[in-house]
C-alpha cells in the first residue's frame, strides 16, 4: 500500500530547473514510487511523493532535501545555443504509434526498460543504423565488434563511478561453495523468485565486470593498451545498459538499449574538425528523412559527485556537449544523438598521446541511440512504410534482398 507525503523546500527552486530536479528524485531514496512537483509563482516549492508502505516519510523527506540541495544549488540554466532548428510542436503522435506497434507486435515489452522489435520495425532499425554508419565511414572509421561485459577498472579509469553512479548496473555471480549451491538448488526447485532474490543478497559476490553504459569506454581502454601513434577514429554498435529506475519508458528511456558510438582521438584540429563534420552529417540525415527537431547545447547528468554543479555549468557555457533532439509529440522531444568534446579529460585518465612530444591529444565521441532514433521516426512518420521517405524504402528493399 502506498502513502503520500509532501516535501516542502526551505528555498524554492526556479521552475527552469524542473528537468534537472525531476531526473534526480527517484535516485535519492529507495521507497519513492512516484512524485510530482508543486509550483507557486514560477517556482518549485515542494514535491508530492508516493512512498512504499515500508518507507519512512521523515527519513526520505530529509534525503530529498539534502540531495536536491547538493545537486541544484548554484546550478545555472542558460538558454541553450541552437545550431539547427526545424522543430514543429504540432508534429508527432508517439503514444498512438506505440500502441499500434504493440497491437501488431512489432514492439514487445519484456520488463522494465526492455523492448524487442519485430517485423518491419526490426528491419527499419537496421536501415537507420546503416544510414548513420554510412556517414561515419566517410571519416575512415575502423569498425569494432565489442564484448558485452566491461571491466569495472575501465569505468573507474574513465571516472564513470564518480560521475554517474545512479546508472550503474553491475554483474554478480553465486559464491563458489557447495553449501551455497545446495541451498540455491532447493530454492530453485520451489520456484519462489522472492526467496531466490533474497538469497542473492547473501549468496552472491561481485565480479570484475559491469554492464557497459556506452561503447566508447572500450575504445579508450583498447588504445591505452595498444598505444596511439596517429589520429584515429573507431565506431561500434552494441548493447548499453543504464538503470533508469522508474523513469523508464518504452523506446524512449530503456535500461537495455543500443548505441552506435564513434570515437575520435588525436590532435585537437583533427578531432574538432571531424566531430563538427559528423554532427552536420547526422543533422543532414535528419533533414533527409524529413524529421523535425533541433540541435542544441546540453549537459551530462552528473550525480552526487564533487564539483558536479560546476561541471554542468561549464558544459552549458561551452560547446562541450550538444544533442540532437527530435520531436515525439506536441509535449515531448527526445535526444537521439549526442556530440561530446572531452578535451584532454580522458587522454589524461587513460594516459593517451598521439606521439612522444605532443601532449595535446584530445578525444571526442558521437553516440546515436538507435531505438530512440527509430521511435522519433515512427512517431513523426507513422508505421506505414509506404509513407516513409524514399531513401528509407530503397534501403529496406536492399536489406530484404540481401537477407533473402
Amino acid at each position: 500500500m502506498l502513502h503520500n507525503v509532501t516535501v516542502s523546500f526551505e528555498r524554492p527552486y526556479d521552475a527552469r530547473l524542473s528537468d534537472e530536479l525531476s531526473r534526480r528524485v527517484l535516485y535519492l531514496a529507495e521507497g519513492i514510487e512516484s512524485f510530482h512537483m508543486v509550483h507557486e509563482e514560477g517556482r518549485i516549492v515542494g514535491l508530492q511523493c508516493q512512498l512504499t508502505a515500508e518507507a519512512d516519510p521523515t527519513e526520505i523527506s530529509a534525503k530529498i532535501r539534502r540531495g536536491l540541495s547538493r545537486e541544484l544549488d548554484g546550478l545555472s540554466r542558460p538558454r541553450p545555443r541552437v545550431s539547427w532548428n526545424t522543430d514543429d510542436v504540432t508534429v508527432g503522435s508517439a503514444a498512438a504509434v506505440l500502441e499500434e506497434a504493440r497491437q501488431n507486435r512489432t514492439v514487445r515489452e519484456h520488463g522494465p526498460g526492455q523492448v524487442s522489435l519485430g517485423g518491419h520495425l526490426a528491419e527499419l532499425f537496421e536501415v537507420l543504423d546503416a544510414m548513420v554508419t554510412q556517414r561515419i565511414r566517410g571519416h575512415g572509421a575502423q569498425e569494432l565488434k565489442l564484448p558485452v561485459l566491461l571491466p569495472k577498472q575501465v569505468l573507474d579509469a574513465a571516472g564513470y563511478f564518480e560521475s554517474f553512479p545512479q546508472y550503474l548496473m553491475l554483474v554478480g555471480r553465486l559464491r563458489s561453495d557447495v553449501d551455497i549451491f545446495d541451498e540455491f538448488a532447493q530454492l530453485a526447485s520451489r520456484r519462489s523468485l522472492p526467496e531466490i532474490e533474497g538469497f542473492f543478497d547473501r549468496g552472491s559476490v561481485a565480479t570484475e565486470y559491469a554492464l557497459p553504459p556506452t561503447m566508447c569506454y572500450y575504445v579508450y581502454d583498447l588504445v591505452a593498451r595498444e598505444g596511439l601513434t596517429e589520429n584515429a577514429v573507431y565506431t561500434a554498435r552494441g548493447p548499453s545498459f543504464r538503470f533508469e529506475h522508474g523513469y523508464h519508458s518504452p523506446l524512449a528511456r530503456l535500461w537495455d538499449f543500443t548505441i552506435r558510438e564513434t570515437v575520435f582521438l588525436g590532435h585537437r584540429d583533427y578531432v574538432d574538425e571531424h566531430l563538427d563534420q559528423l554532427r552536420g552529417e547526422i543533422i543532414g540525415l535528419a533533414d533527409e528523412l524529413g524529421l523535425r527537431g533541433r540541435c542544441e547545447t546540453a549537459s551530462d547528468p552528473f550525480f552526487m559527485t564533487a564539483a558536479g554543479v560546476n561541471r554542468i555549468n561549464v558544459q552549458r557555457m561551452t560547446d562541450a556537449k550538444s544533442e540532437l533532439q527530435l520531436r515525439l509529440d506536441p509535449e515531448r522531444s527526445i535526444a537521439v544523438a549526442s556530440f561530446n568534446r572531452h578535451g584532454q579529460y580522458l587522454t589524461k585518465r587513460f594516459d593517451l598521446t598521439a606521439d612522444a612530444e605532443d601532449r595535446q591529444t584530445v578525444t571526442a565521441c558521437v553516440g546515436v541511440g538507435l531505438e530512440r532514433l527509430l521511435f522519433a521516426f515512427i512517431a513523426q512518420l507513422g508505421l506505414d512504410e509506404a509513407a516513409w521517405p524514399e531513401p528509407v524504402r530503397e534501403r529496406l528493399e536492399q536489406w530484404r534482398s540481401w537477407r533473402s
